[in-house]
């Protein structure tokens, strides 16, 4: 994370050079460039009045590629780590997709293009080559090459101030532009006169705000520019989605206000689970979308649910954004039905996780080359170190990677006349879940009228997934005044 005031006085110092090049222009904090490199001082700016855009323009849009993030043990035939390996595949299945795309002349990354800010360097390699294909021209003999914009998240920002972000090594690639500091309008004027870039080009502005740079920005500089396609392109948390309602730790949030700016489109990233935002609750179209990420990075992801792949975005002059997800195929993860052992032998247990893979088999789901975990739930300790997993592990012998996760029981946590399927308790008083829930209930009240009953539901459902139950009812959950004329329950957010 940078220091503040240490930012600021790089921006004094930076205030003192000449207008940087249209191809990655900053827009300084204590003003917003113009298209012609003008800084006009934020005390007297005048309104803006946004012009709409006069032609169409169709462009790509992904996100969270997590190059480097391994899991399991599982190799691939060329030594590395199977998912590792996965995950670089669903990123160049995207590359070509892209680049044999002619019509697409703009691709957008919206951050975490790389796990973690010092990746290996054949990740890095990797991210240079299906960059360097997107921005190769749009078609064989065209002078026209596409341009790629990249920020970045929170994966690929170093946590020290004097380290530069890896993602800076692939600003040498023609056609690419990299933001990974400051708050940078990126416009393609020179580009276009130069006959490097499509003309649709020639009026479009991406307005790239990394990460980082959500905690030290002024957001009233960032604005869309007059008479321009505005494309406001983050990495982050959007104040009012489903996601915010569960951010935590080094995850910056996105101001509704900025998001609901006289945007043509909102490029974000951060979120796993591909997507429109709806801020307002009741528009039929969002011009506000995750792209969501290529490949499962974990089990949270396909809890989500939902494709996987990019987003193509259609772009037409008074209109709202055509968004078509791409979804490209990759190696299957699910995990099967939880399994409650309450009163089963170690034995009974044993076949039990063998016909849960069976069953899957015989339903259609992929078992061959696949990633699947099984939670177990209401089996104490003792008891699991008796159970014989060989027969599961025999039944899942073609997966990639077979997991089986068990949720021990604790001395007291549940009585013979609890019910598992809905948290409430027998004769023998509340479950976990039940104690939850009503605390849930009690710290309603601090919480705001209008994201009360989506923020019930989606505690309720984090902490019966933490606790390996089904989610209580969504009525269960929220305060009785509160169960009439309310919104269905969100789905569970990554």
């Amino acid at each position: 994370m940078r220091a503040t005031v240490a930012s600021r006085a790089a921006t004094a110092r930076r205030a003192t050079r000449p207008a940087d090049p249209p191809r990655n222009r900053p827009a300084g904090r204590g003003g917003s460039r113009t298209a012609s490199g003008r800084v006009r001082g934020a005390g007297g700016r005048a309104p803006v009045t946004v012009i709409p855009m006069t032609h169409p323009l169709t462009l790509a849009h992904l996100s969270d590629t997590h190059l480097g993030q391994e899991a399991y043990h599982a190799v691939a035939a060329n030594g590395l780590n199977a998912r590792a390996t996965d995950i670089v595949k669903a990123f160049h299945q995207i590359a070509t997709h892209i680049a044999a795309s002619p019509d697409i002349p703009l691709a957008l990354h919206s951050g975490d293009v790389g796990e973690r800010p010092s990746i290996p360097v054949r990740y890095m390699l990797a991210a240079r080559t299906e960059f360097a294909r997107m921005a190769a021209p749009l078609d064989a003999g065209s002078p026209y090459r596409r341009q790629v914009v990249v920020i970045a998240g929170n994966h690929d920002q170093p946590r020290s101030p004097k380290e530069p972000c890896w993602l800076e090594l692939l600003s040498t690639v023609p056609g690419v532009h990299v933001v990974t500091g400051r708050y940078t309008t990126v416009a393609f004027e020179e580009e276009v006169a130069a006959g490097r870039a499509h003309p649709s080009l020639a009026d479009v502005v991406v307005h790239a705000l990394p990460h980082d740079e959500l905690k030290l920005v002024d957001f009233d500089e960032v604005r869309p520019v007059a008479g321009k396609t505005n494309i406001l392109m983050s990495h982050g948390v959007a104040v009012g989605s489903e996601l915010f309602l569960r951010a935590q730790g080094r995850e910056y949030p996105i101001p509704s206000d900025l998001l609901l700016r006289e945007w043509d489109y909102v490029a974000l990233g951060h979120y796993h689970k591909q997507g429109p935002v709806y801020l307002n609750g009741k528009a039929r179209t969002s011009k506000i979308w995750y792209a969501g990420s290529p490949e499962h990075i974990d089990f949270g992801d396909v809890l989500d649910g939902g494709g996987k792949g990019y987003l193509r975005v259609g772009l037409e002059p008074g209109g709202a954004p055509r968004v078509q997800p791409v979804d490209l195929p990759i190696r299957p993860m699910y995990r099967l039905p939880v399994l409650d052992a309450a009163g089963m032998s170690p034995e009974r247990i044993g076949q039990a996780l063998a016909e849960r893979v069976r069953q899957a088999g015989a339903e259609g789901k992929p078992v061959h080359g696949a990633v699947i975990q099984q939670v177990v739930i209401n089996v104490k300790q003792d008891l699991w170190a008796l159970v014989d997993r060989g027969q599961a592990r025999r039944a899942a012998g073609a997966a990639l990677h077979y997991d089986v996760v068990p949720r021990f029981e604790k001395p007291g946590r549940r009585d013979a006349g609890d019910d598992p399927a809905t948290g409430d308790a027998g004769a023998g008083g509340a479950t976990p879940l039940a104690h939850m829930t009503r605390a849930l209930r009690e710290a309603s009240a601090e919480i705001e009228e209008d994201i009360r009953p989506r923020a019930l539901d989606m505690a309720g459902n984090l902490l019966a997934d933490a606790l390996g139950v089904p989610a209580l009812q969504a009525e269960t959950a929220r305060p009785p005044a509160e169960t009439a004329d309310q919104p269905p329950a969100t789905p569970h957010a990554a």
